[in-house]
Formats: C-alpha cells, structure tokens, sequence
C-alpha cells in the first residue's frame, strides 16, 4: 500500500527505472529488489511511459538514462522537475566524460554515475542523492575523476569547457546531430517542428564557430560528444 506521498507502508526507499533496454532494466530491478529496504516499483523503456508511471506510482527516486529513443533524457529530467518536484533523480548513463554529469546535474538531476559501474557503485550514488536533501550529488564516474585529475597536475590552467556557452536545447541538438539523425528525427523527439531545429543548429554552430558539417563531425568527435 502506498500513502499519498508516495511512501510505501513497510517504509521501503521507492524506485523507478528508465531505461529503454529491457534486459538491463530487469536486472536492475531484480538486484535492486533483493537489497533490504528497497523496492523498484517499475521499469519504463520510454519518456512517455515513465511520465506516467511516475504520475502513478509516485516514487520516491528515479534512475534514469539519458540515451532514450522517444526522448533525451536531459529534457525528460527538466520534465520531471516540473512535475514531480520531490522525486529524486540518479542519472545512469553511458556518457563517462564530466561534461554530461555537468549538464545532468544542471537540468535538475541530484546524481550521475556510469554504466562501467557496479551495481555496488549505483547503490552509493542511490544513498547519496537520497540523504542530500539540501541539493545535488556530484557523482563523477571512477575513471573520469582520475582522468581529469591527471590532466589537471600536467597543466597549470584548466581549459574552459567549449560547449558551456550552449543552452541546453541546443546542447541537445548537437548531441543528435552528432549520433548522424536529420533535422525532422532530431525535431520528432524535441517535440518541435524542423525550422525551430534548424534555428538551434545555426545558433549552437554560430556560438562553436563551425562553419559547415564536416566541421561539425569533426568537433563532436574531438569533444566526444558521441561515446
């Protein structure tokens, strides 16, 4: 039985998962379920269905990918914020680089953590988000962390981040632009029409200085915008 506020009666920390592969979503659920005091009470392989079943079950933490076929998981995250603003958000994702923590984090979500993690590591990320109710968990993936402490000791400046001059829209343009979809794919699963796609293409090409789209290619492999 599950209150008003979401809470189940025996007092079990409520998840959802969102996540459109289905066998890791079913192991998720059945290694989540078995650890005492929790309880994964659905599984969504799309942004529509999880906006519902969030509506539904209202639980109490969300894990999320962001690579969804219907919708971004970075615009299903401001999503969610909007409409159920006490739910906890754990982003799980393959995006290793700091720069998609960066932009989770911003969208709303309270934690990041990479698929290449245990299901231990997953977990801690779990318990962090939900103790902190002041604000967000930076969870940084393991090897990045190390990576870019490296970097940091061989240079004595940190280099400013190239595409945090982007609003998010169009951050999430060039993400789709980068995995090769036309302007009408990209606009289908903003929700907005191809001339608006276009406008944000021109704006985030603009503000990268890129002239044309073999440029364009080429800087989202050198930024790793795709894994």
């Amino acid at each position: 039985m599950v209150g008003t506020t979401g809470r189940a009666a025996d007092g079990k920390y409520r998840l959802m998962i969102v996540d459109d592969h289905a066998v890791l979503c079913d192991v998720l659920r059945k290694s989540i379920n078995e650890l005492p005091g929790y309880e994964v009470v659905s599984c969504c392989g799309s942004s529509a269905e999880a906006v519902r079943k969030a509506a539904k079950h209202r639980p109490d933490a969300c894990i999320l990918d962001l690579k969804l076929d219907q919708e971004d998981g970075i615009l299903l995250i401001g999503r969610f914020r909007k409409q159920f603003p006490s739910m906890r958000i754990a982003v799980l994702s393959m995006y290793e680089h700091e720069r998609w923590a960066r932009r989770a984090l911003a969208a709303g979500a309270h934690g990041y953590v990479a698929k290449s993690e245990s299901l231990e590591g997953l977990m801690k990320a779990i318990e962090s988000v939900r103790k902190d109710g002041a604000g967000a968990v930076c969870i940084i993936p393991r090897r990045e962390k190390g990576k870019e402490k490296g970097k940091q000791k061989r240079r004595k400046k940190a280099v400013r981040d190239p595409l945090a001059c982007l609003s998010e829209r169009e951050f999430v343009t060039l993400s789709y632009l980068a995995q090769g979809m036309m302007l009408k794919e990209a606009g289908l699963r903003m929700g907005i029409n191809v001339k608006t796609v276009t406008t944000y293409r021109a704006r985030l090409m603009r503000k990268l200085g890129i002239l044309n789209r073999a440029d364009l290619v080429r800087f989202c492999m050198e930024n790793r915008i795709v894994e």
